[in-house]
């Protein structure tokens, strides 16, 4: 093959339609010669040079069996770097495969669906609920929140819930080129982020910072992080000014409200009085049902209307709740859970909560995210959004995002055909969970998608 193409080149054959003599293809004399032109599309010489090592590559596999896994690699690179070319990055050869016939994708949803940059657009504190009708970088929310509930010294608990209880900071900015725009520059958790840069809108950075460093070490009782599954964070803190009082030592714990609700007992009203999370109250007309137009319920109730009205508006939703009691108290719980020695003792001083605040944060979506998901779905694929955040919140997001739609929502109650459930109805539908070999990876539920062999491929965090 090699020899006639380049005796086609030099005239002695004049051309490749298949005569050693003269041109047969219609209209005579209209083959293309090869050439050295980089042209595959007209010149003839580089499909079969393609061909030529395609076949020698077949003979190799044919002849030395030991030259397969050699070929099978080639051709998973070339796959691969063709995939990498449309922004499909394939880390494992062996995936190049398989993802060209994927029919799913389960994707993460903060910071791969949404921008990551948390804004808080709500608050609901002495059971008030206010909005920022502004853009997000308006002021307007705190100001007005602060009004409302600084004299009751909610807006100080409100403070020192935040910036104590917090893995995120606010700190100096170091950078030459930019301290003088922004001297002041935030790091950490990007939800708690968004609350610190709430109270940045009427707090200088300054003020921020010297909150934050108002709690000394010694003054720090104990600690319970935040992890995904108990996904609440609290800290225990000592106030000496209140020494022997019954209110001396403070447990400030936030989080998902689904996760604190069942550990509040009592709630703060406007005035400042704690009353019970059953008592009766009279719900607010932005918190009415489209049927109703006046409404009495329990303070959980309460509670439970403002997430899910925060929820549908595709906010995330933050509780904060504390608890007050002396130090001959908390020292006797110490005593009586081991000394505190492992986090999970700790666990205990998180009940008989009071709640008195709600922050909703809206995480925006990326711009291109509509339109990509819309071209997944033309092209066969399916997008799965997996995310720990609230089911309300999930599925206001899914639905901006066009992951799902209005009718598969409105069936979602009536039907087995889940579009939107929770991680327990997600578990029961596929059977459980199987755990990797690797200890380090995450338990990944390999049945979900099993039964009508599909292939799924997963991003980000999931």
């Amino acid at each position: 093959m090699v020899i006639r193409t380049a005796l086609e080149m030099v005239d002695v054959i004049p051309c490749g339609c298949g005569n050693l003599f003269t041109c047969q293809k219609p209209p005579i004399g209209t083959c293309d010669k090869p050439n050295f032109e980089l042209n595959m599309t007209t010149n003839p010489l580089w499909g079969e040079l393609l061909n030529t090592v395609i076949i020698a590559i077949t003979v190799i596999v044919v002849a030395i069996p030991e030259g397969l896994p050699l070929a099978v690699t080639i051709s998973l690179s070339f796959a691969s770097k063709k995939m990498q070319k449309e922004n499909n990055l394939v880390r494992t050869l062996s995936s190049a495969e398989t993802m060209g016939g994927a029919t799913h994708i389960c994707s993460d949803k903060t910071g791969t669906l949404t921008e990551n940059k948390m804004t808080v657009m709500a608050l609901m504190a002495q059971n008030e609920v206010r909005f920022n009708t502004e853009n997000s970088t308006s002021p307007i929310l705190a100001k007005e929140s602060q009004a409302a509930t600084e004299a009751s010294g909610v807006w100080t608990m409100l403070v020192e819930g935040l910036f104590w209880n917090s893995s995120a900071r606010i700190e100096q900015n170091m950078d030459k080129k930019t301290m003088d725009k922004e001297p002041f520059v935030f790091a950490g958790n990007v939800t708690e982020q968004g609350i610190i840069k709430f109270f940045n809108k009427v707090m200088s950075g300054q003020e921020c910072l010297d909150q934050r460093n108002l709690l000394s070490e010694e003054n720090t009782c104990a600690l319970i992080s935040f992890t995904s599954k108990r996904k609440r964070a609290s800290i225990v803190v000592k106030y000496p000014a209140k020494a022997g009082g019954n209110d001396e030592v403070r447990v400030y714990t936030k989080g998902a409200p689904d996760m604190i609700f069942d550990s509040c007992t009592n709630v703060m009203c406007a005035d400042g009085s704690i009353v019970s999370f059953d008592d009766q109250t009279e719900i607010p007309a932005e918190l009415l049902n489209a049927d109703e137009s006046s409404a009495t319920g329990s303070y959980r109730d309460l509670y439970e209307r403002t997430v899910k009205k925060f929820a549908k508006q595709a906010y995330r939703t933050i509780l904060m709740t504390y608890k007050d009691m002396s130090m001959a108290e908390f020292e006797q719980i110490k005593a009586d859970n081991n000394d505190f020695e492992k986090e999970g003792d700790r666990e205990v001083l998180e009940c008989n909560l009071t709640a008195y605040g709600i922050f909703g944060l809206q995480d925006p979506l990326r711009e291109q995210i509509v339109a990509s998901i819309n071209l997944c779905r033309t092209a066969g694929i399916q997008t799965v959004m997996c995310t720990g955040d609230n089911i309300d919140t999930a599925t206001a997001i899914s639905l901006n995002a066009g992951i799902v739609k209005q009718e598969e929502i409105d069936r979602n109650e009536d039907s087995k055909m889940y579009s939107c459930m929770t991680g327990k109805d997600f578990r029961d539908a596929v059977g459980g969970l199987i755990q990797m070999q690797d200890p380090t990876k995450p338990i990944i539920p390999f049945n979900a998608l099993k039964p009508e062999a599909h292939k799924a491929n997963w991003t980000d965090k999931v």
